[in-house]
């Protein structure tokens, strides 16, 4: 089961800081789509006329006003989403049915935001919006709704992404967004922009309803409860949370009385500066309480790396944190964020060419990490780590055989090694091929660049070759399964 529409709703653009901005209009990803900035404020850009029309109609004509005004700050995506949100529900561009769809969605307010901290930006937002509003439509009645655009924002929004589930922004869908939560989801939310495709995870019945995750639902259960109350105002009664802290995202690979005493130091430091956080409860023994402390540590630091811009220093401080898991002794390397900060670290290095370091990294969430997070070989988190690996052997294989390109060391001690690429690249596109059009589906960007790198490979080495690497007579596939196996974190 799975169906797609157009976005609807409201999509406010904001660019992951490593990321080639992307259409504002149908938010297709910067990166080599030629898109073109707004002639007024020449902060935002298009990829078509057609898209820089119907984003005007929606409510840049009035947006454009504000970014081209030098003595603005740049727009938080809370404050530009409540912005075009209240633009597009006063206009024609959004239909009765979309519009009452939005209306429909719960917001929060200052009765259901618990942290001191979070009602002041809540206030601070709205009183943003409202004035910001006011200086392009001060007569338009919207401006009156605004506080309730912003709860409804605040407390609905999903995350705006790329196919390759980079982060462009937030968006506002009045069908997704009504969707129920579970951390045992049967379901889930993919952009293929301009459209939301909702793809099944399992087989759903009719008349059973659909549940998405809100969340990481691969985070332990104490952090899953503690985002959920403080975003979205429930706890979570799902299947997987009735069961308790005792899952596999709970579990540690030696007791937390085993912890490294090299760590000790850092608990104590961290338990001294930071207040006990209910996202890193995990019990009440002096062991526990200490473990708390370090995992409290680790989230923090590398929450606060997502977004660092420098890469040579995003990659050492996430080794840093990778290090500090190895050397804890007792965190096996599915739970988060350990496994998460992997994925990061693979593609800070790429970013940076260093594709055999990342290549041996990606084998490691290939092999022994994704079969455990994501059971189903077509969950769409697996399936974008599939394509993401395959696309580096493609680039390291040609690198190799591309005299004019400057080839990585660890790709040339590779080749020096007579390992041949096309073995894995062959037999992961195989697979991959019918994979993503289960996630994905049939008509999505992904499946289209899946099966045309397929095609290229297919047609470059020959069905006759290609039979004798699948057959792989020295044995590549053993040694591409050993590369999981060579980093020590």
């Amino acid at each position: 089961m799975w169906t797609q529409k157009a976005a609807r709703g409201c999509a406010t653009h904001s660019a992951s800081p490593n990321k080639e901005p992307g259409c504002a209009g149908c938010q297709s990803d910067g990166a080599g789509i030629g898109v073109k900035a707004c002639t007024g404020c020449k902060k935002v850009k298009y990829c078509s006329r057609v898209c820089q029309k119907q984003a005007w109609t929606r409510g840049h004509k009035n947006e454009c006003t504000l970014l081209k005004d030098p003595s603005l700050p740049p727009l938080p995506s809370s404050v530009r989403a409540a912005l075009q949100l209240a633009s597009l529900m006063s206009s024609t561009s959004a239909s009765e049915e979309d519009k009452a769809g939005i209306l429909r969605l719960e917001a929060h307010d200052r009765s259901t935001i618990e942290q001191y901290s979070d009602i002041e930006q809540y206030e601070v937002t709205v009183a943003s919006a409202r004035d910001l509003f006011g200086r392009v439509s001060p007569d338009d009645p919207e401006a009156f709704k605004i506080r309730d655009y912003v709860g409804k924002i605040l407390r609905n929004s999903l995350t705006l992404t790329t196919p390759t589930l980079d982060p462009m922004g937030i968006a506002l869908d009045p069908i997704a967004c009504s969707a129920n939560h579970s951390c045992n989801p049967n379901a889930s939310v993919l952009f293929d922009c301009p459209r939301i495709l909702m793809r099944s995870l399992v087989p759903i019945k009719k008349d059973e309803e659909v549940f998405i995750s809100y969340i990481d639902n691969t985070d332990p259960y104490y952090r899953r409860q503690a985002q959920l109350k403080t975003r979205y105002c429930f706890k979570c009664e799902c299947s997987k949370c009735r069961l308790g802290p005792n899952q596999r995202e709970d579990k540690w690979a030696q007791s937390p009385e085993t912890l490294n005493t090299k760590l000790l130091n850092l608990a104590a430091l961290a338990a001294a500066r930071f207040p006990t956080d209910p996202a890193d409860y995990i019990g009440d023994s002096k062991a526990e309480k200490d473990l708390s402390a370090v995992q409290g540590n680790i989230y923090r630091n590398y929450e606060g790396l997502r977004n660092l811009k420098d890469n040579a220093q995003a990659i050492k401080e996430l080794e840093n944190v990778m290090r500090i898991c190895k050397d804890s002794g007792v965190w096996p390397i599915t739970r988060q964020p350990y496994a998460n900060v992997r994925v990061d670290l693979s593609a800070r290095m790429l970013d940076e060419g260093r594709l055999g370091l990342a290549l041996f990294q990606m084998a490691k969430t290939y092999f022994l990490i994704d079969p455990i997070l994501y059971p189903q070989d077509f969950h769409p988190v697996r399936v974008l780590h599939t394509w993401g690996l395959a696309k580096t052997l493609v680039a390291a294989y040609s690198s190799g055989n591309d005299p004019s390109q400057e080839v990585d060391p660890g790709v040339e001690e590779l080749f020096q090694r007579e390992f041949d690429f096309v073995v894995p690249i062959w037999r992961i596109l195989k697979k991959l091929s019918v994979d993503v059009v289960k996630s994905h589906g049939s008509g999505s960007n992904l499946t289209f660049m899946v099966h045309s790198l397929t095609q290229q490979v297919r047609e470059g080495v020959g069905m006759e070759n290609l039979r004798e690497i699948e057959r792989d007579p020295l044995h590549m596939w053993r040694e591409f399964e050993r590369w999981a196996h060579y980093l020590q974190y």
